[in-house]
């Protein structure tokens, strides 16, 4: 309910202030995000301009230990390690490093990719009534991108965190109905 909540203040906040992205945007963002997670797996992939006050936020760094939960949602000891490796790498790349170049930023990406497409292949296969909760967190993760290209910092915090937020509760449920 809280996360429906807060998901709901912030499109609202947003929602009248966004147009939709133009198609050479799109395009142009998603090369970057490709990029970064094949070429170029130590760069930050935060705006230069930004100050590190404006990179370095609680509610988008230190969100990624929400990662650290779905462990507990689970009596398998590799899917745990897993979950916990993922909230730490998520905590070393969007807080302590993200200043600059660090391979924790590749890590990071890699693995929450591979996460994210294991679970939504999970869930299509052994618990499909949960398998559109993973929109939640995909949205989220392309309104941050968004807010980014936009160089709204503030913006981008709330929803890097409501994205970590979302994605920790989607894997929640997903690895308490798979195990």
């Amino acid at each position: 309910m809280l996360i429906a909540t807060l998901l709901l203040l912030c499109w609202l906040h947003t929602a009248t202030a966004l147009k939709a992205p133009q198609l050479d945007t799109v395009a142009t963002s998603l090369r970057e995000q490709i990029r970064v997670r094949t070429t170029d797996l130590t760069a930050s992939n935060m705006p230069p301009t930004w100050t590190l006050d404006e990179l370095r936020a609680p509610v988008s760094g230190l969100s990624g230990a929400l990662f650290a939960l779905p462990a507990a949602c689970t009596p398998d000891p590799t899917e745990q390690a897993l979950w916990v490796f993922q909230a730490l790498v998520s905590v070393l790349a969007d807080y302590v490093y993200i200043g600059g170049p660090s391979p924790a930023h590749g890590v990071d990406r890699v693995l929450a990719s591979f996460n994210f497409l294991r679970l939504a292949f999970l869930l299509s296969q052994e618990a499909p009534e949960l398998f559109a909760l993973g929109l939640v967190p995909a949205a989220l993760f392309v309104y941050a991108q968004r807010m980014k290209d936009l160089d709204r910092p503030e913006d981008w915090q709330l929803a890097h965190g409501l994205w970590h937020a979302s994605g920790a509760a989607v894997a929640c449920a997903a690895t308490y109905s798979i195990s």
